[in-house]
């Protein structure tokens, strides 16, 4: 059963995370359950601050408390296939953020936290691996002007830095296999690379080297992978326009998945790989497409829904 957006909360309650912020940062308000049956949401139900609450997605429903930290606002999500509800929260808006965890028996737990609140985290919206063990996110612990990629063990909260170098490194997603995972260093706004990582090793592939006759600075911003092991990713590599593309793990080749005449402005692909969804910014108002296992499935513009832009 579809539910119409009636049943939901009003949207002006529902925290806001910029455009920009969602890009390069990957972060999401949002998180769907493993069984795809229940919708996590970051909003402020009158408790005066920024928590977790559920709503049914087959179902008419009122919100639940799912994830609250005393004096903390949650500002992203990320739910794990064994059921555990990760979240970045911070106090007074320092974006020093700490991770918190509220298992699938409803225990909230501290995930990755820091004395004294030093440290900014920052957490994906597909930031666990596909059996949910560990989860990938940005820290500045080892130096306040880097952010490397660092992973943890959920269960036993140990963690350990993937890569560590002078740059701002973000988690893009993990492969399907568990084996490798999607990183993204930003050098400008305008101005990215993508990477795989072995989870195990460290070893780095460069996907998207830049070259003199690129003309400069080259977008390159991670979007999932695809079932078959390739990372997906939104470029603008030799084109005006951003568009999706798929990458090949090992040499880099690209293959153009979908490339309009406008800006495709945000994607995702599901934790297996068989469905991708992305808009398209055709003259400020937004449009969605899809496709599953490999085929083109549709489009829908937004019409007055998130106020025409995603």
């Amino acid at each position: 059963m579809v539910r119409p957006i009636s049943d939901f909360e009003p949207r002006e309650r529902i925290a806001l995370v910029p455009h920009t912020t969602r890009r390069f940062s990957c972060r999401s308000a949002l998180a769907i359950s493993p069984d795809n049956d229940t919708l996590a949401f970051i909003a402020d139900l009158g408790a005066g601050t920024f928590s977790a609450w559920t709503l049914p997605l087959t179902k008419v429903g009122k919100p639940s408390p799912a994830l609250g930290v005393d004096g903390a606002a949650l500002r992203s999500l990320c739910w794990s296939t064994r059921g555990d509800l990760i979240g970045a929260a911070d106090r007074g808006g320092t974006e020093l953020h700490q991770l918190y965890v509220a298992r699938g028996d409803e225990r909230v737990e501290k995930l990755s936290w820091s004395d004294g609140e030093r440290v900014q985290r920052l957490l994906s919206w597909n930031a666990t691996s596909p059996d949910g063990s560990r989860v990938a996110f940005s820290s500045n612990a080892r130096l306040a002007t880097d952010m490397d990629i660092v992973v943890e063990d959920v269960e036993a909260a140990a963690e350990r830095a993937l890569v560590a170098d002078q740059a701002w490194y973000v988690a893009g997603g993990w492969s399907p296999d568990g084996r490798s995972l999607l990183v993204m260093r930003v050098q400008a706004n305008t101005d990215q690379d993508l990477f795989v990582v072995d989870v195990d090793s460290g070893a780095m592939r460069h996907l998207t080297p830049h070259r003199p006759d690129d003309g400069g600075d080259v977008s390159n911003v991670p979007a999932g992978w695809l079932a078959d092991g390739r990372p997906l990713g939104i470029t603008d590599h030799g084109r005006e326009h951003l568009y999706l593309a798929a990458y090949d793990a090992t040499t880099g080749a690209r293959e153009i998945i979908d490339a309009p005449d406008w800006d495709v402005e945000l994607a995702a692909s599901s934790a297996d790989g068989r469905a991708q969804i992305w808009s398209v910014n055709a003259d400020g108002h937004s449009t969605l497409r899809w496709r599953r296992g490999g085929a083109r499935g549709g489009e829908r513009r937004l019409d007055g829904v998130c106020e025409d832009l995603i």
